[in-house]
């Protein structure tokens, strides 16, 4: 029957209960040479999804009407190592697939693969980043593998080797940009192709439209969010106690160990109780560590390296401190509040965006001194209940804005967005 010939009521019935069903054909068996080649160990395939299928509304005259989308959704990015990026993408992988949809993650090895839900089918390949020469015919197989609904990419290499090689029965690409860049000379014109970019906080999407000359309309703001782990900062009363600091991260020239570094020896020098810690691996560890005891910290100071899970380390801490020379919006922070915990940061990226000045914590200038960031550290100890009164903030904070469920509704809605479009 022609849809004009029905009633609007009829046709959102039919709709909600005659939804047309697009076949894809998951139950294909993966090769290992059919999705590496170049690759000599090709990849491990894990899959436990059944065969599926793609439902989609009919369009009726008097509107569109998407209903019951079960989305067949490929997230791609370069590695799988510790690492805020990561962590969302296994993070909204595990979350779609509760919710019923069909979800693959492609990359390289890490650590984070341990905890990818089984329901999530893996497409894991042996090392970490490639060059474009080498990730594209790569990237290539794995988009002409399966016919996805949603190609969702994570670090600006695979998002850009996705925009080059995406055959047409890959519906959507949406492109997931986690930090700011400088636009300079030939990146300006190749980064952030996706038909959909999704940016991670306020100075990312500002980024995208100001610096980068996307369009807004393609911009989405979404900003991160993190699952409860769980864990609660104990409250901590009085001002007689040592002032505890610290910072989950990696220790890389971008997060800047040697500024945390100098504001704890600042602390110390000041005559005041302090234990810090910063839990994370990375190129400067060794080096931290030596400047550690250089300055006469250790016991005062410790660099234990990588673990996980880290976020055990907010029960016992004031502040969570970062250093860093630029952001997009870090989970950290945002596991932070979850556990109740302030955060203390510089003022870049979109850090802004989860930290009100004297509420959960608050903002210092990019280019504050050690000695300035020490000081108001030492201020905000000598008040009595502060650091509990900003925690319980942050954890409201956290509720209202940053839960991992807020984060995916945003994103299902988009996928249903676009492909409410790519049927038209």
């Amino acid at each position: 029957m022609p849809a004009h010939g029905l009633a609007p009521a009829a046709l959102f019935a039919m709709c909600t209960a005659f939804p047309i069903q697009r076949e894809h054909d998951a139950g294909k068996p993966y090769a290992r040479h059919d999705l590496a080649p170049g690759i000599a160990d090709g990849f491990l395939i894990r899959t436990r999804q059944p065969a599926l299928t793609t439902t989609v509304g009919l369009w009726p005259l008097l509107g569109m009407c998407v209903q019951s989308i079960r989305v067949r959704i490929l997230q791609v990015t370069d590695d799988l190592g510790v690492g805020g990026s990561q962590a969302v993408v296994v993070q909204i992988a595990n979350e779609l697939s509760a919710r019923g949809h069909a979800v693959t993650i492609a990359a390289g090895q890490g650590p984070l693969w341990a905890e990818v839900h089984p329901e999530v089918s893996q497409l894991q390949r042996p090392g970490g980043r490639l060059p474009l020469h080498r990730l594209m015919p790569v990237t290539g197989r794995i988009l002409r593998s399966a016919s996805w609904d949603v190609v969702h990419t994570h670090q600006r290499g695979v998002s850009l080797a996705t925009s080059l090689t995406r055959p047409r029965s890959c519906a959507v690409h949406v492109e997931h940009v986690h930090n700011t860049f400088t636009a300079t000379g030939p990146q300006r014109w190749v980064s952030f192709r996706g038909q959909a970019l999704i940016a991670c906080g306020s100075a990312v999407a500002s980024m995208l439209i100001n610096e980068f000359g996307r369009p807004s309309s393609r911009v989405n703001s979404i900003p991160n969010g993190v699952p409860d782990h769980g864990v609660r900062r104990a409250p901590r009363g009085g001002v007689n106690r040592p002032l505890r600091v610290l910072n989950i991260a990696r220790v890389d020239e971008q997060k800047d160990p040697e500024r945390f570094i100098r504001v704890i020896a600042e602390i110390h020098k000041a005559g005041v109780s302090v234990q810090a810690t910063w839990i994370g691996s990375g190129d400067l560890l060794e080096a931290s560590r030596n400047t550690v005891r250089k300055l006469g910290l250790e016991g005062r100071l410790h660099f234990p390296g990588a673990q996980r899970p880290a976020a055990s380390a907010f029960r016992d801490a004031d502040v969570l401190l970062l250093t860093s020379r630029h952001e997009g919006l870090p989970l950290t922070v945002l596991e932070a509040g979850a556990a109740g915990c302030a955060v203390v940061s510089p003022e870049v990226g979109s850090l802004g965006d989860a930290i009100r000045g004297g509420e959960n914590g608050w903002l210092y200038p990019r280019q504050a001194t050690a000695a300035t960031i020490a000081d108001q550290l030492i201020r905000a100890h000598a008040v009595g209940g502060e650091w509990d009164r900003m925690g319980s903030a942050a954890r409201r904070e956290y509720e209202q804005r940053f839960t991992m469920d807020r984060v995916v509704d945003q994103v299902e809605a988009l996928y249903r967005r676009l492909l409410r479009r790519d049927d038209r």
